[in-house]
């Protein structure tokens, strides 16, 4: 085949081809060796450029473009492969081992995401890191998994099973759900069979454990507290402000009593006997 060459090793001339539209056009600038190019690229084989690489409009890679110096500034869009029919991408970092990669339909990240908008995911989102998100908006519509630490500052909102193996620090409010469409929400215990539990089904909260609250308890019109074999204990002067129920006889004392009474220590306790001397003296049976 013929050759056209255009000037010669280490002093090369510019070269212009012009396109049918205004700004549209190819330019090898010889004076810094790089390839402008003012349109859209399509590369249908594998092309290796040692220079900067420049696109003001749209590159298309059908085949595979290597860039080994210079860099690449892409002034558009930038298209690998076709739907269905795509190829691996991967951009590396300036430590070893760091990479974006894309491949499989997998976007893997080797090293630190920082986003300053939103980022949005209906596919799987495995992060084996740390994750801060501060000041932005992140939401995940797929299965998350995170072994390293969350922290979020900004809005977190998960609509699909995510699994955290470490600590999840918020600095804001967390909502489950929305009015009329809430969630079921378990936290478990050290202890096999302890849980706090939010049945949202059931509009009902709760405990297999031990409860301790400093402060009051309030339950509103409408409400129930329910207790089933334990004790409720009370460390400041107890007040009833309704009718308290309980699934067995419910022994108030307020101060110590004898060793008859089967709750001694000045305490809501639950008795086990509805035979009981101090529930009999309190008229509770």
């Amino acid at each position: 085949a013929d050759t056209l060459e255009v000037g010669v090793a280490s002093g090369g001339s510019s070269v212009t081809f012009y396109g049918s539209e205004a700004d549209e056009s190819l330019v090898w600038n010889g004076g810094v060796g790089r390839l402008d190019v003012g349109g859209q690229l399509v590369v249908t084989q594998f092309a290796t450029l040692q220079s900067t690489l420049a696109v003001t409009n749209m590159l298309t890679a059908n085949g595979g473009i290597s860039v080994s110096a210079g860099g690449a500034s892409i002034v558009g869009d930038l298209v690998v492969g076709a739907d269905a029919a795509g190829h691996t991408t991967t951009l590396y970092g300036a430590t070893a081992g760091k990479k974006v990669e894309f491949a499989s339909d997998t976007l893997t990240v080797d090293g630190d995401l920082d986003l300053t908008g939103a980022l949005t995911m209906t596919g799987t989102l495995t992060v084996t890191g740390d994750v801060t998100i501060d000041g932005t908006t992140f939401a995940v519509d797929a299965v998350s998994t995170f072994t390293g630490d969350v922290g979020v500052v900004g809005a977190l909102t998960v609509s699909a099973a995510a699994t955290l193996s470490s600590t999840l620090s918020v600095d804001g409010i967390v909502t489950v759900g929305a009015d009329t469409a809430g969630h079921d929400v378990t936290l478990f215990g050290a202890a096999s069979g302890s849980y706090a539990k939010w049945d949202s089904g059931l509009n009902t909260f709760e405990v297999e454990g031990t409860v301790t609250v400093s402060s009051g308890i309030q339950i509103k019109d409408g409400g129930a507290l329910e207790v089933f074999g334990g004790d409720i204990f009370v460390t400041d002067s107890p007040r009833l402000a309704n009718t308290v129920e309980t699934h067995r006889v419910l022994c108030i004392i307020i101060e110590e009593r004898g060793s008859d009474s089967p709750n001694n220590d000045g305490r809501f306790g639950i008795c086990n006997d509805a035979s009981c001397t101090v529930c009999n003296e309190l008229g509770a049976v």
